[in-house]
C-alpha cells in the first residue's frame, strides 16, 4: 500500500475527481477494461506535475523527472498556469507536460520562459531526451545563456544566446526544432535565423511540418 505520506500528497483515495486543489485523479478504467487510476500534482502541488498511476489503491508506476504520463490531460489541470508558461507549452506541444514541470519547480525556468522561450524549449528538450536529474537542470540553468548553450552541444555564444531571445516564437514540432539545432550549429547558416520570413517558411514545409 502506498505509505501516508503518499496518501496525502497524492489524494487517496482514487474518485474520479479533483481530490484537492493540488491534485487530479482521473480514472481510466473504462478505456484499458482493467482498473486504473492516474493521479497528476497541478501547478501548486507539493512536486508540481508529478504522476503515479494505481489500481486497486497499489501504486504501479510513477513519472520520472520531465516524463509526461503519456495520455491526454483535462484542461482543469492547467488552469493554475502562469499565462506565460502556458503560452510557451502550447507552442511546444511535445515538451509542454516537461516545460510545465520545469517551470513550476525550477524558479530560473520560469524567468526563462519569459525571458528567452525558445532557448527554454531547447534546454528542456535536450534535459528530456538525455535523461537529466532534477538536480542536473537547475544546476545548468545556473550558470549563463552562453553556458547553457554548450552544455545542450550549441555554441556558447552570448550573441547567439541573445539572438534566440530576439526571435518570435512558433509552434514548435521535433522535426523543425531540429533545423533550428542544426542552423545554430552551422556559423554560415545562423544569418537564416535572423531573416524575418525563416519561421514562416519552415513550417509551410511537409518535410519540416
Amino acid at each position: 500500500m502506498p505509505k501516508q505520506s503518499e496518501q496525502a500528497a497524492f489524494g487517496l483515495p482514487m474518485p474520479c475527481e479533483v481530490a484537492d486543489s493540488h491534485c487530479l485523479t482521473i480514472d481510466i478504467t473504462e478505456y484499458l477494461h482493467y482498473p486504473l487510476q492516474l493521479q497528476v500534482q497541478g501547478w501548486h502541488g507539493p512536486q508540481p506535475f508529478a504522476w503515479r498511476s494505481f489500481s486497486h489503491g497499489e501504486p504501479l508506476a510513477k513519472g520520472a523527472f520531465l516524463e509526461a504520463p503519456g495520455i491526454p490531460l483535462p484542461g482543469s489541470l492547467y488552469r493554475d498556469v502562469p499565462h506565460t508558461v502556458a503560452t510557451v507549452g502550447s507552442m511546444a506541444l511535445l515538451w509542454r507536460y516537461a516545460l510545465l514541470q520545469a517551470c513550476a519547480r525550477i524558479p530560473a525556468a520560469l524567468e526563462l520562459a519569459s525571458d528567452n522561450p525558445l532557448l527554454l524549449i531547447l534546454l528542456v528538450e535536450y534535459a528530456q531526451r538525455m535523461g537529466w536529474s532534477e538536480r542536473q537542470l537547475p544546476a545548468c540553468l545556473a550558470f549563463r545563456r552562453s553556458v547553457i548553450l554548450a552544455a545542450i552541444g550549441l555554441p556558447g555564444s552570448a550573441s547567439l544566446a541573445r539572438l534566440l531571445r530576439r526571435m518570435a516564437l512558433m509552434p514548435v514540432t521535433s522535426p523543425f526544432l531540429t533545423i533550428i539545432r542544426e542552423c545554430l550549429q552551422q556559423p554560415e547558416t545562423i544569418k537564416l535565423l535572423r531573416h524575418p520570413t525563416f519561421w514562416h517558411v519552415i513550417p509551410r514545409n511537409p518535410k519540416l511540418a
